[in-house]
């Protein structure tokens, strides 16, 4: 190393920006993001010389960075740490930072290898980004302010951390343990002196905002593979598993999530754009509505989050809510590994039933600095981890999506991880509708689906026992359909999911796991039958966090190799130096030392016994635990759509899909229509590389379909049968009574019968058969909200698909009732808050109408106030049926100032039929006023400003002198908020931002927020009383925009 400070600062910034292909890897180098460092062998001065100050103190301990020729092993560190020398943070090549006693014995280095140990510049902890301004916008908060990412050395606890920086007059917010880190607001011109302080590890800009990274799906992921229709076939739909998804508000409401869905995180403020409710379905949809609307797992709960601050995986670790799987689709910056980043691969690690599962963006156009134009342009932060899944999006046809981000990551890593369907999918919007959805966003929440069904099969393969999440991600990777360049890449990563494939590495149980250390090597024998086509190995580990400012990210660096009797097959790998030509080379053989994910593929492997070898190459901060999966592929095709049960309908346009490997042959498509005694051609021409074709489902009915794929004399067929018919249509109330309901539908030619279903507390299920187009519901109310859907029976095994539901409030239609009297309006006194000096003396006054068939002639009436004692008094008729005629109690309460009463008001007779049409209810609350006037003029200055957003009524706007806001939910819907400039939302309040009195951008006035949901929502504003005694010709003048 150089022998002064100056010396070594000199070299870390001539070195700064040079490139780290692995090919190209400095072995005695320390690899930072903002250069490299190649330190001198200076131990024994070191030893001899420690040079530390007072001022470098932190709790006795001083820190620096230890360099080693080869790394220590779990055992050694333990050593190191008894002899009061911590090893904190892996910096690549070999080297740590580390916490030293000041009485700590150095001598005992000469024992472990140690090359050199130098002082902790402050230009090693700073971002790229903080070492020169300007700095990123989105961090300042005014001209001189930046708000900073602060990390601690890894030795200090959070109340030390907060401590010390209290001590050194900095306040601190949202500390977050795992990776001790919290976040300051402070002067431009402190950065360095924080980057001074010994306690501190690394600083960086605090985040950008997320932003949003804007049925095919389930067959293109071969999700409905895993959950069939079919007797014989398999059901995981994610039951027992739950999933936390953060997006822009509350989802729903959507029968689709009916019983499986909570919205109760308090900073959701309100319903969202759209944007959560697509992203959920897509996830969870069930269906209910419209059957090819699901979404992946059917059976899996969600937790709605807000994506502001990403509570739902900074809190995974702790929270109390049981979920496994968190699914984001937005952007959080743009392809940098951060304290975040770190953050989501330390929770993982550490948390091994955890997974988080990101949108990669849609940002292939954009330029992250990476240096090749389109690639580099992963969206973020969290995305960026290594343990973590971030998602491409591919066409329901399995062609990239032009916008979709493209890898490497920062250091050269392969994302995307995988691929899934993002593309014009149909998914859930709210108020019980449908939106297509795209982008990555839309991919990502297909994947954490199908995690969910996959955690479902692994708990019901192993007792219930909860899997980890590594071998998941090691499965969806392994068994992932190879899409773009042979082998992975920066386009598709690992390529198109494959649930079926990834379940059948559970249920076969082709998976081992271990754990090893620094130096440590694990053997492991595969035996391939004869007639493979293809042998798949990948080994998968959940990495510890890297240090933000590494110039990678890996920390422990394992390396897989496949061997026969003769030749050694090291895994795929790729080229990311900044060049178009090199990221767009084809994968090749080679030692990894960037990723923790390594595969080996063979084609045509010969039979025999294949030795698998995990060595302990780099194990910085072991030991390591890690996967590894293996998939042998014979040349058979496999039908993975339809597989059984399906319901599909003549001249639909069907996706037929199937797994096969490409050998360069076309495929033959067939159907049957007599469960396989005969077969009919669909095409016979179609390509090597297309695993679908878009069947036009021929006129024909049927129960006992099949289809089947041939290739090279080799065939697959559909699992089990499937129904051809035509859905009923025309479902609709044909009458309805209190007890009861008849619906109708129209006639499908040929069937036995029809299967009615009704919502139930989380699907729609069945609750009768009818062989005529009408049936008749029992046991139910005229008030209540049903849907109601039917689906064509027989004869055979056609079971058709569920035709779209119908919502139905029956009332009473068609239904004569002999006794059926109503309070069929309160004339007096009228809901609202009034003001004490508006008459309120009138007594209770209703309107009653006789609806049924019978004159009536006394009908005892009712009212009670805030729940007190009914008041009985007896209407005295005739009333015809269908008469109406008003009522005065006689004996009615008096209404006073400053109270609030809730008055019932019935009827009540004894022979009545229907009880559902004899109650109502009035809301009144008198205010105590003072008299303004006769000149009133309000300007509103005197109010505070309230909030703007689009909550509905969970914002209450105060008003001052005397004004009111009827309260919401009981007296109207939303509140008039006072405002200055303009209103959020474009073309609405004044053009200029000005107000009318005084008349300038920071005068007040009132508006009603609109926007996301809170559109044709009332609002009601009460004026103080105003005395008009002796005026004449009064007038009322109000300015609007």
């Amino acid at each position: 190393m150089c022998k002064n400070i100056s010396c070594a600062t000199v070299l870390f910034l001539l070195i700064c920006g040079s490139t780290f292909a692995q090919s190209d890897r400095k072995a005695n180098a320390v690899m930072f993001k903002t250069g490299f460092i190649v330190p001198d062998n200076n131990l024994e001065e070191f030893i001899s010389s420690p040079d530390f100050s007072n001022a470098e103190l932190f709790n006795s301990t001083y820190y620096r960075l230890v360099q080693f020729n080869s790394v220590p092993n779990s055992s050694q560190r333990e050593q190191l740490k008894s002899a009061g020398i911590q090893l904190l943070d892996y910096i690549p090549s070999k080297a740590y930072y580390a916490a030293i006693d000041r009485s700590a014995d150095l001598n005992v280095l000469r024992n472990y290898n140690v090359k050199s140990v130098i002082k902790i510049e402050h230009a090693f902890k700073l971002n790229k980004n903080l070492v020169n301004a300007p700095y990123p916008q989105h961090a300042m908060r005014g001209s001189y302010k930046i708000e900073l990412v602060l990390r601690a050395h890894k030795n200090l606890s959070t109340y030390q951390f907060r401590h010390a920086l209290s001590v050194a007059g900095y306040e601190s917010s949202a500390h977050y343990a795992i990776n001790n880190t919290c976040v300051v607001v402070v002067n431009t011109n402190q950065i360095q002196d924080i980057a001074s302080l010994p306690f501190i590890s690394y600083l960086e800009p605090v985040a950008p905002l997320p932003t949003p990274d804007d049925l095919e799906g389930r067959s293109v992921h071969r999700s409905a593979a895993i959950n069939t229709q079919s007797s014989i076939g398999r059901h995981y739909d994610g039951m027992g598993v739950s999933i936390a998804l953060a997006d822009d508000g509350e989802v729903g409401p959507h029968i689709d999530f009916t019983g499986r869905i909570s919205n109760d995180d308090p900073d959701l403020n309100g319903p969202g754009g759209g944007h959560g409710d697509m992203t959920a379905g897509i996830a969870v949809g069930a269906g209910n509505l419209n059957p090819r609307n699901s979404g992946m797992a059917s059976g899996a709960f969600i937790h709605i989050y807000s994506i502001n601050g990403y509570d739902h995986v900074r809190g995974a670790d702790t929270s109390q809510l049981g979920y496994t799987i968190t699914s984001t689709s937005y952007s959080q910056g743009c392809n940098e590994y951060t304290n975040d980043t770190e953050l989501g691969d330390q929770m993982i690690h550490d948390n091994p039933h955890l997974i988080h599962v990101f949108s990669a963006g849609n940002n292939a156009n954009g330029n992250c600095g990476y240096g090749v134009t389109g690639y580099g342009n992963i969206t973020g932060g969290f995305k960026q981890g290594k343990n973590v899944i971030a998602t491409g999006n591919l066409t329901y046809l399995d062609s990239r999506v032009n916008s979709s981000s493209r890898g490497p990551a920062e250091d050269g890593r392969v994302k995307p991880d995988l691929c899934a369907n993002g593309g014009s999918q149909t998914s859930t919007d709210d108020f019980n509708t449908y939106q297509t959805g795209g982008g990555t966003s839309a991919a990502c929440p297909g994947i954490a689906g199908t995690l969910a069904q996959l955690t479902q099969a692994y708990k019901e393969l192993n007792g219930n026992a909860l899997p980890e999440t590594a071998l998941l991600k090691a499965c969806l990777q392994n068994t992932a359909e190879d899409l773009g360049r042979p082998g992975p890449d920066y386009d598709f990563g690992y390529g198109r999911i494959n649930a079926l494939r990834a379940v059948q590495i559970l249920e076969n149980v082709d998976y081992v796991s271990d754990t090893i250390d620094q130096g440590g090597s694990d053997l492991y024998t595969i035996t391939v039958p004869a007639g493979m086509a293809e042998l798949r190995v990948l080994i998968h580990w959940s990495d510890p966090g890297g240090n933000p400012n590494s110039a990678t990210a890996l920390v422990n660096d394992l390396n897989m190799q496949v061997s026969d009797l003769i030749t050694s097959y090291d895994p795929w790998i790729l080229d990311p130096t900044a060049t178009l030509a090199s990221i767009q080379t084809n994968a090749w053989r080679g030692v990894d030392s960037l990723n923790n994910t390594e595969q080996v593929t063979l084609d045509n492997p010969a039979a025999g016994v294949y030795t698998v070898t995990i060595d302990g190459h780099n194990v910085a901060d072991g030991p390591q635990r890690y996967w590894l999966v293996w998939e042998m592929r014979s040349a058979d095709p496999v039908v993975t759509f339809p597989v059984g049960g399906e319901g599909f309908w003549p001249n639909q346009v069907e996706v037929i899909r199937w797994d096969a490997t490409k050998d360069g042959s076309t495929f033959s498509l067939e159907y049957s229509d007599d469960d396989g005694s005969t077969w009919n051609m669909i095409s016979s021409t179609i390509p090597a590389n297309q695993l679908y074709f878009e069947w036009n489902v021929p006129s024909i009915q049927t129960g006992d379909a099949l289809v089947r794929v041939t290739r090279n004399g080799l065939t697959g067929v559909s699992p089990d049968k499937f129904s051809i018919v035509e859905i009923p249509t025309g479902l609709s109330l044909e009458w309805a009574c209190p007890d009861s309901i008849g619906l109708t539908w129209d006639s499908v030619p040929g069937v036995d019968g029809y299967e009615i279903s009704w919502l139930g507390a989380m699907y729609m299920d069945s609750i009768g058969y009818s062989t005529t187009n009408n049936i008749t519901i029992y046991n139910t109310s005229p008030i209540q909200s049903y849907w109601f859907s039917v689906r064509s029976i027989g004869p055979g095994d056609i079971r058709g698909e569920r035709a779209i539901a119908v919502n139905i409030v029956p009332g009473v239609l068609n239904c004569p009732i002999a006794v059926d009297a109503a309070v069929f309006d309160i004339v007096s006194p009228q809901p609202g808050q009034v003001q004490d000096c508006q008459s309120v003396t009138a007594g209770i006054e209703i309107e009653i109408i006789n609806i049924g068939q019978n004159t009536l002639d006394t009908i005892p009436v009712y009212y009670s106030v805030n729940g007190g004692t009914p008041v009985m008094e007896n209407y005295i008729g005739p009333i015809a049926p269908q008469g109406f005629d008003n009522y005065v109690f006689a004996n009615s309460p008096t209404f006073t100032g400053g109270n609030t009463y809730d008055i019932d008001i019935w009827v009540g007779h004894v022979a009545d039929g229907n009880r559902y049409n004899d109650s109502a209810n009035v809301k009144l609350a008198i205010i105590n006023s003072t008299n303004a006037g006769p000149y009133l003029l309000e300007d509103f200055e005197s109010s505070g400003l309230c909030n703007t957003g689009s909550d509905c009524e969970l914002t209450s706007c105060a008003i001052q002198n005397g004004w009111v806001n009827e309260t919401n939910i009981d007296f109207d819907d939303i509140d008039f908020r006072v405002v200055n400039g303009f209103t959020p939302s474009n073309g609405t309040g004044p053009n200029s931002g000005n107000d009318h009195n005084p008349g300038t951008s920071t005068g007040h006035y009132v508006y009603t927020e609109a926007s996301a949901g809170c559109e044709g929502q009332q609002a009601n504003l009460v004026s103080p009383c105003v005395d008009l005694t002796g005026t004449s010709s009064p007038n009322l003048v109000f300015w609007y925009s």
